[in-house]
């Protein structure tokens, strides 16, 4: 391989759509991937349902039929069956596959074709962590203790299997070698991004309050899906404890929730918008931002969002986990959801002071350390480097660095 050639990535998602994302997961899938594609080919191997009409930076699009629960994907041979048929078709130089399940077979695969390509696991928290965490009582029980169970287990095989790790914070990369033994020189934090607008190019603030059915009151915003147990869990804290909460202490403020499938509430304290095509333009009409996550794993995609459209945050410890947040200097940050909480919120919507102070130094912490762009120059920069070191010949390596 040429050392400047443009590599052959293959994405695979086993469950997020890459191309219209609704999730964190999935939304930091594809700014990672259509990134890379403007220095890269890159390929993307994910559910049928999302593969029919892949955008342009995409250079093929793979599809494969689902069926039994995702944790179970390394089993589905019709998963199995179209990443051969992907390897076959291409030279791939790595496979980027996002969550453990799909490691294996991926890896099964390339040994099984004899491919050359790097399988690398994109950790998107540390599962073992999530697992144990999350105690989702909507799901059947069976499904609940399997899961648990089973999650971790696939999590280590994965690790194991995989020839290189990524994972969104250091937190994750330390826990990834400490926990599980990783090698440290094949694993590397790749943070979230995000895109900070400048204001002139968002949506009016007053016209999009207007659109929502936002009145003058104070807004507080909290956006993601609600299928995912740790953000229901957030909704009900926002609605029976802070809001009330606020109310009680005088401070009159309203509630915006954002995501898909997010529940009409019957107060006129909060209002619900669902899903949202200019989430930024949403996120800029509000005046702070809220995080009262208690479970989970990774780093919240939704906090980035905030720091890039440079909204006030208050979050509890869980939700800033893996973020370089200084509480008092970019977020407030609070132990856990209760009354010192309550009082977070109270004091970034009534001293107008500590809110503009906190939200230049949010703009200012994204700008400077979580722009997408610094996260894709470091992931392509690892990828380039593990292809070169591994396909090229070592006196070819010597000759181009005496000629550098």
């Amino acid at each position: 391989m040429t050392r400047g050639t443009p590599l052959r990535l293959l994405v695979v998602s086993p469950s997020h759509d890459v191309f219209e994302p609704t999730t964190g997961t999935g939304a930091r899938l594809h700014e990672l991937a259509s990134r890379l594609a403007d220095r890269h080919r890159v390929s993307v191997l994910c559910p049928a349902e999302f593969a029919a009409e892949p955008p342009d930076w995409v250079d093929a699009a793979y599809g494969f039929d689902r069926f039994g629960p995702g944790y179970l994907t390394d089993l589905n041979p019709l998963f199995l069956r179209a990443v051969r048929r992907a390897l076959d078709s291409e030279p791939f130089d790595v496979l980027h596959v996002a969550l453990p399940k799909g490691v294996v077979a991926s890896k099964l695969a390339v040994r099984a074709g004899g491919h050359e390509a790097a399988v690398v696991y994109a950790a998107q928290n540390v599962e073992a962590e999530h697992a144990r965490d999350v105690d989702d009582p909507t799901l059947p029980v069976y499904k609940r203790l399997v899961g648990s169970r089973l999650i971790p287990r696939i999590e280590r095989v994965s690790l194991a299997a995989a020839d290189y790790v990524t994972t969104v914070s250091e937190r994750d990369r330390e826990t990834f070698v400490r926990r599980f033994g990783v090698d440290p020189d094949r694993i590397l934090a790749v943070p979230t991004g995000t895109t900070v607008p400048e204001p002139a190019t968002l949506a009016d603030p007053a016209e999009r309050r207007r659109e929502l059915g936002l009145d003058d009151r104070p807004t507080l915003v909290f956006h993601g899906s609600y299928s995912h147990p740790p953000n229901r869990e957030a909704v009900s804290a926002l609605v029976e404890r802070v809001v009330p909460g606020l109310r009680d202490r005088g401070v009159d403020v309203q509630l915006l929730l954002v995501g898909d499938g997010m529940p009409a509430v019957d107060d006129s304290a909060v209002t619900t918008a669902g899903f949202v095509e200019d989430l930024y333009g949403t996120l800029a009409a509000a005046d702070a931002a809220v995080v009262p996550i208690r479970h989970g794993g990774g780093t919240k995609t939704k906090v980035f969002d905030y720091l890039g459209v440079g909204l006030p945050i208050v979050t509890t410890e869980k939700g800033a986990e893996g973020i370089e947040l200084v509480d008092g200097e970019h977020a407030l940050v609070v132990a856990d959801v209760d009354e010192s909480f309550v009082d977070a919120v109270a004091q970034v919507v009534t001293d107008d002071e500590l809110g503009r102070r906190l939200s230049e130094a949010s703009r200012t912490l994204a700008r400077e350390r979580y722009a997408w762009g610094r996260s894709v120059d470091r992931l392509a920069g690892f990828y380039e480097g593990l292809v070169w070191r591994d396909r090229t010949d070592p006196e070819e390596r010597e000759r181009a660095r005496t000629v550098g």
